[in-house]
């Protein structure tokens, strides 16, 4: 599978070496709530900056499992899955942004599509995730629980997994689209945050202590 990746990767470079002459001198780098582009930058930017973090990522995500306090390699078949379809949906964001360059067009009706597949993937892995630092819900209470981890995943693969429905049921409405994301997004992130510590104090776990760094005087 990693050679997957690599060749995803590989083919981001080449694009952007077989258009950069094609290309205009400065490209659609940000887009607007209502899918119109309204930041630029130069073609070098434009065509090699995607695909250069996309580099940065695959070996971050490689280096990830070597560091992690929690192994893992527990679930590493579908930890793989994910990189793969990470990759995967930056390749189609940046094909995206190179035709926008070229011939635009109504940018949400693209991204919201492609942001709804890389939830519903991330749903489906949640549910394998073990315990980690890295990867999945990371609460105070999901990392000091087996058990509240696991539910916690559980709750959230099914959640994870309806949002792309809202998503694409928003493209109805394509100049409020993003905003719908970014609340579901927000709602979801304090649902697993008060969810988790339900779960927790239920079980009858004694608190747990959260370190904050002391200021300087």
């Amino acid at each position: 599978m990693k050679a997957i990746q690599i060749i995803l990767i590989l083919l981001m470079f080449a694009i952007g070496i077989f258009m950069y002459s094609d290309m205009p001198d400065e490209m659609p780098t940000h887009w607007n709530s209502q899918g119109d582009a309204d930041g630029y930058s130069s073609r070098f930017i434009g065509l090699f900056l995607l695909p250069i973090i996309s580099l940065g990522l695959f070996i971050l995500f490689y280096y990830i499992p070597r560091i992690s306090v929690y192994n893992i390699n527990a679930f590493k078949k579908y930890y793989e899955y994910f990189i793969t379809g990470f990759i995967t949906f930056l390749v189609l964001l940046y094909i995206g942004t190179v035709i926008y360059a070229i011939m635009p067009f109504p940018f949400n009706y693209y991204i919201v599509p492609l942001i709804a597949a890389l939830f519903y993937l991330i749903g489906y892995i949640l549910k394998y995730c073990k315990r980690n630092y890295f990867i999945g819900i990371r609460t105070p209470w999901t990392l000091a629980s087996e058990n509240v981890w696991d539910k916690t995943h559980q709750v959230g693969s099914f959640v994870f997994r309806l949002i792309p429905f809202a998503l694409l049921i928003g493209l109805l409405f394509p100049d409020y689209v993003i905003w719908l994301l970014l609340i579901a997004v927000l709602l979801n992130a304090a649902f697993f945050v008060l969810y988790s510590y339900w779960l927790y104090k239920k079980e009858g776990h004694p608190k747990v202590k959260i370190k904050r760094r002391k200021r300087k005087k």
